[in-house]
């Protein structure tokens, strides 16, 4: 009887022997060490989960591999019907969602999951990540119209856009510098204070506000305009017609020292008279001024000078005008006039 019993427990521990080694050749884990996780047990939570790259249109994902894994699931969660929907399930850390909407927040999650005998076994805990894709980029930038001191540029409406950011190109700090926030119905904009015959660079973004933050279009197209050149009409000199006053009388006062007078042009900041005559053997220039007249001194007496003139505006210049010839005085006829009278006078008078 007791060999019997014996028997029985032998072949009892035989069978439990036989069924460790089948459990351990199935696969199935019975201990845990530092780098596995047990089939029994569910992953631990993805860490360092985040957006490598956003564009308009999607999310570039990735986050911290873990061992011992079948694979990762990636969730965006469904604002309408208030829960996280499936995505993916990938081996890789990485994963890009796709077909997403321009200027849009999104939620996204990953967690781990093992297959325990068909069943599958996933993180209990998960960060959310929040993802907000940017609007899309301004298209058909172009120029509308320029002038010498303005530049008039044109784009594409962009769907979803509360309005457009204008930029200027600073070339001395190299940098975009913001010259316009426009509202959502404007597709045009003018660029005013330019420099005339110079280039500049402008570009356009689109904009809204998502989370009391200011989100923009993530690229944008770089335009080059330059301005046109300032027109100046031709001076036209103004001959001496009135008598009546010391600045226009061709005698009084001008034995040594003519008046130069000439008509107003529009656009011109200043004038350049030029001289030639006398000590001026070649043309030279006399002076600049900003009025329509100078008075040029330090001449000879009874002698023909030649003058002319053109309007300028920075490096913008118009052309000359017709040479004026204007001579100077013999004499100071008021001044002899004065003293003939007193010498007549006191002849006469006594």
């Amino acid at each position: 009887m007791r060999t019997s019993v014996k028997f029985i427990l032998i072949n009892i521990l035989f069978i439990i022997i036989a069924s460790m080694m089948l459990s351990s050749i199935s696969g199935v884990r019975l201990s845990v060490n530092a780098d596995e996780i047990s089939a029994s047990v569910a992953p631990a939570q993805v860490t360092g989960v985040k957006a490598t790259s956003v564009t308009a249109n999607s999310a570039k994902l990735s986050w911290n591999k873990i061992k011992n894994v079948d694979g990762y699931i990636v969730y965006k969660y469904n604002t309408s019907s208030k829960k996280w929907a499936r995505i993916s399930k990938t081996t890789s850390n990485l994963y890009t969602v796709g077909k997403l909407s321009a200027g849009t927040s999104y939620k996204f999650a990953v967690n781990a999951y093992v297959n325990d005998n068909g069943k599958e076994l996933i993180s209990k805990s998960y960060k959310t990540l929040p993802v907000t894709t940017y609007l899309a980029d301004v298209k058909g930038l172009k120029k509308s119209s320029a002038n010498s001191s303005s530049v008039k540029v044109k784009w594409n409406k962009v769907s979803g856009a509360k309005g457009y950011i204008v930029y200027k190109y600073n070339d001395s700090k190299k940098k975009w510098q913001r010259v316009a926030k426009t509202s959502t119905n404007v597709d045009t904009y003018t660029i005013t204070g330019l420099k005339s015959n110079t280039t500049y660079k402008f570009t356009v973004k689109a904009y809204k506000n998502v989370s009391g933050k200011e989100l923009t279009s993530k690229s944008y197209t770089t335009l080059k305009v330059a301005t046109t050149k300032i027109a100046l009409a031709k001076v036209k000199m103004t001959g001496e017609k009135k008598y009546d006053s010391t600045l226009t009388h061709p005698y009084n006062k001008q034995i040594n020292t003519l008046v130069v007078r000439w008509g107003k042009v529009s656009n011109a900041a200043n004038y350049q008279v030029y001289i030639k005559g006398g000590k001026y053997k070649n043309w030279t220039k006399y002076s600049t001024v900003k009025n329509n007249y100078c008075t040029v001194s330090k001449l000879a007496r009874q002698t023909s000078y030649s003058f002319k003139v053109r309007a300028v505006n920075g490096s913008n210049t118009g052309a000359f005008s017709n040479v004026q010839t204007l001579k100077t005085a013999r004499m100071n006829f008021n001044e002899a006039g004065w003293q003939a009278m007193c010498r007549i006078v006191y002849h006469e008078v006594g």
